[in-house]
């Protein structure tokens, strides 16, 4: 996670008046500045346990989160009904890469009746890029 590779990463840079908190499941965690702080929640069957988070998040008085993360995190809390809204990027490019992540993943299969439906609030076009804001319906 914080290879000298990633360190230089915009989401890494200090910040003087906020804090970047990393929601992880591994134990063995190494020493970052004092802008970023760990919190360790358990997972399982590929899903976070949500109570365990509200109840941390809360206790450092925090209600509202931007959340960029992984397939798994991201499909944990749209499951568990943690997302109001969705922010997706839309760029002219196609990658055919099997390996490639994707924004939602589960292990399990999901019918079509079990979809969850989006309403578009808002797109914006950033030079050849388009940004979509969605509220999450169901």
């Amino acid at each position: 996670m914080f290879n000298e590779e990633y360190q230089n990463l915009p989401i890494f840079q200090k910040r003087n008046s906020t804090k970047l908190y990393i929601v992880t499941e591994k134990q063995d965690l190494p020493i970052v500045p004092e802008y970023i702080e760990f919190i360790k929640i358990n997972f399982e069957h590929n899903c976070i346990d949500f109570n365990a988070l509200h109840e941390s998040l809360l206790s450092k008085n925090i209600c509202f989160v931007l959340v960029e993360a992984g397939s798994k995190l991201n499909t944990s809390m749209l499951l568990n009904h943690s997302i109001d809204e969705i922010y997706a990027f839309v760029c002219p490019s196609i990658i055919t890469d099997a390996l490639a992540k994707n924004i939602f993943e589960t292990d399990r299969i999901q019918l079509m009746d079990e979809k969850i439906k989006l309403q578009l609030m808002e797109f914006k076009q950033l030079e050849n890029d388009m940004l979509l804001r969605y509220k999450v319906l169901s």
